[in-house]
């Protein structure tokens, strides 16, 4: 991996992919930002993936989230992005359509407690949005993206 611009270039596989980060302060900021994040790919010169931070965007009724276990913090959170995301998911898609970019991967990072006496933890979720248009060899690419974003550093 190495800092450049758009932002980071992810290598899988001797393969270089372009990725361009975004993360919004506001609710009105996401759709802009995500054309913003394309015309970075788009001076790549090749097939990118734009990463979205949603953790400004998604509601919090108080400063930290309270769950009865790891497994209902990770649900709950899984959850408020999902539904965070879901007004933005259909137009999402219709920028991207018609760009270079492989899909969005969508994140959110909470901070929180777990059970009582309360357990400090921060949860972070991400949410992988493929294009609509079969491009079944460059899902496989991001899915591997995913699956090493996903899996614990070393």
């Amino acid at each position: 991996m190495s800092l450049t611009e758009p932002d980071i270039i992810f290598v899988l596989d001797a393969r270089r992919v372009p990725v361009a980060a975004k993360r919004p302060i506001s609710r009105a900021q996401v759709i802009p930002r995500l054309r913003e994040a394309l015309k970075q790919l788009a001076q790549q010169q090749g097939q990118g993936l734009v990463a979205v931070s949603l953790d400004r965007v998604v509601p919090v009724t108080s400063p930290y989230f309270l769950a009865g276990s790891e497994n209902a913090a990770d649900a709950a959170i899984q959850k408020a992005l999902v539904d965070a995301f879901r007004p933005y998911k259909h137009t999402a898609h219709d920028v991207m359509r018609s760009s270079p970019a492989l899909g969005m991967v969508v994140s959110v990072c909470v901070v929180g407690y777990i059970r009582v006496p309360w357990q400090p933890t921060s949860e972070t979720v991400i949410l992988f949005l493929p294009r609509d248009d079969e491009l079944p060899e460059e899902e496989e690419t991001v899915k591997k993206i995913v699956g090493v974003l996903r899996s614990p550093s070393a």
